[in-house]
């Protein structure tokens, strides 16, 4: 199912109780020609799943998963495993042996261009992770730096070209976002990159990384770039939200975004192109 699944260019599959095995393709969630799945079919491919990938979790206590399983002959996958009416039910998506191009996905080659100087750079959107990492792949071919990329899990491996990149995955290189990026006032950056949800604390150490004259690139959950400045201030009250959206200000950059169809740039006069 899986070879089918990435022979047919899908960038999701969903195994689903009750439900035929799906591909998204395009923009469309299309059924499999394969049978209904039961219940036991889903517990069944969860325990496959765990095992493969070396997860110590038991079946029986599993509300939420998410991990990266990698294999020699399907390439590495993000896995979702989650419950629905108390059945399993799971998100495969295949990941890239590549950071994807700019050009891929349909955004301009010159928008990586502007991640050189400092300041911070939003990334909104259904696909802002893409983004976020083909962004990181553009200034990796384009400038002699030091990129660190914080990531839970990594979906790319970026390869040194023209800068350096190093990554690390919360939890596992570094304890939580906080720690990461602390880590990283004190580390040498040159751009820091972040595909998470960053808190409070760590969106206020954002700004002063840009102030400090560090390119910041920060994935948030926003549809567009017009809501992306309201994300960014979602959590700050009363007169810090004044003061942090004023300093804000002083250093975006510019707001990106990228759904399934489109690549924006900026906000109400958001620029429109195709994508991939």
């Amino acid at each position: 199912l899986l070879r089918e699944a990435l022979d047919a260019h899908a960038s999701d599959i969903h195994l689903k109780a009750s439900s035929r095995p799906a591909l998204r393709i395009a923009d469309d969630l299309v059924a499999m020609a394969h049978p209904v799945l039961s219940s036991i079919d889903t517990e069944r491919a969860a325990g496959v799943l765990l095992r493969m990938a070396q997860v110590e979790q038991s079946l029986k206590t599993l509300t939420d998963s998410t991990f990266v399983l990698s294999t020699t002959t399907l390439g590495r996958l993000q896995v979702r495993i989650f419950r629905q009416r108390g059945g399993l039910c799971m998100l495969l998506r295949p990941l890239p042996q590549r950071p994807p191009g700019l050009a891929s996905l349909g955004v301009p080659e010159e928008v990586g261009a502007g991640l050189e100087r400092s300041g911070i750079t939003l990334v909104s959107g259904l696909r802002r992770h893409v983004l976020t990492t083909a962004l990181v792949d553009a200034y990796n071919h384009l400038y002699r730096g030091h990129v660190l990329m914080l990531e839970k899990p990594i979906l790319s491996f970026h390869k040194d070209h023209r800068a350096q990149v190093s990554q690390r995955e919360i939890g596992r290189d570094t304890a939580t976002w906080l720690t990461g990026v602390e880590g990283a006032l004190d580390q040498d950056v040159d751009l820091l990159a972040l595909s998470g949800r960053p808190s409070v604390a760590v969106r206020r150490l954002l700004i002063q990384a840009a102030e400090e004259g560090r390119s910041v690139l920060v994935a948030v959950p926003a549809a567009s770039p017009e809501f992306s400045v309201a994300s960014f201030l979602e959590g700050f009250e009363g007169e810090e939200r004044q003061r942090v959206g004023a300093r804000l200000n002083n250093v975006l950059q510019c707001s990106l975004g990228l759904g399934r169809g489109e690549f924006l740039v900026g906000g109400e006069t958001a620029l429109h192109y195709s994508a991939a």
